[in-house]
């Protein structure tokens, strides 16, 4: 083979390259928000409706409101990675109070609950066979994961009542920056979940529906 074939033969050959260094990419901070919910500018309602498959339910039954005192929340909202959202509330079951003034209205409920008649459901469900607030004094919850940062929010955690843990998952509208947040939404419960009955009277002849609902409407500032 002659020197210009072999010349030939060798440029047509590819010539491998070394590799270019890449200088790895530092991940994007987290950007969490840290906010101190305020009970006086919000409410946390329980609806408790009267089960009217019962005979005495239909011309007797009542539904009510609960509504929540003196309960206290924090919330990290981290707008990054909203599935690592962190809500923490506690609700004292001494400061549930029956039908919160405007409540019913707000509801849809008719007439009004006497005084006398708020006494004897409170004890009701503060008793041994509601919730028992002799032995677990507090309602909790505390998220797991949220789906978005804003918005409509799907926010899923643990909810624990009567000393019994269940999974929840709360739809939320959420508004969140400049220093404030609030949620509105809510979800549901069964009594039978958490290990109690409806409450009843006349052997049985009346009753409260399984299903509760929760409401929420929450407001919160920012923490330093």
């Amino acid at each position: 083979m002659g020197l210009g074939a072999l010349w030939m033969l060798t440029a047509g050959l590819a010539v491998a390259e070394e590799p270019v260094a890449t200088v790895p990419t530092a991940p994007a901070a987290e950007v969490v928000h840290g906010y101190s919910l305020d009970a006086s500018q919000g409410n946390l309602w329980v609806i408790v409706k009267a089960d009217r498959s019962t005979f005495m339910g239909r011309s007797f039954g009542h539904d009510h409101v609960i509504g929540a005192t003196g309960w206290s929340g924090n919330v990290q909202w981290n707008v990054t990675d909203p599935s690592k959202c962190k809500v923490d509330i506690k609700v004292p079951v001494s400061g549930l109070v029956v039908d919160p003034i405007g409540a019913r209205k707000v509801q849809g409920f008719k007439g009004d609950t006497s005084e006398g008649d708020k006494r004897k459901i409170t004890e009701n469900f503060q008793g041994d066979t509601q919730l028992q607030m002799s032995k677990y004094p507090n309602i909790q919850f505390s998220a797991l994961s949220c789906s978005a940062a804003s918005g409509a929010v799907k926010v899923t955690g643990n909810l624990t009542l009567r000393g019994v843990t269940r999974r929840v998952t709360a739809d939320l509208t959420v508004v969140e920056g400049g220093g404030q947040f609030s949620a509105t939404g809510g979800f549901s419960i069964l009594h039978s979940d958490f290990g109690f009955q409806p409450f009843q009277a006349m052997g049985g002849k009346l009753t409260n529906e399984n299903k509760l609902q929760f409401l929420l409407d929450v407001r919160g500032t920012a923490t330093p």
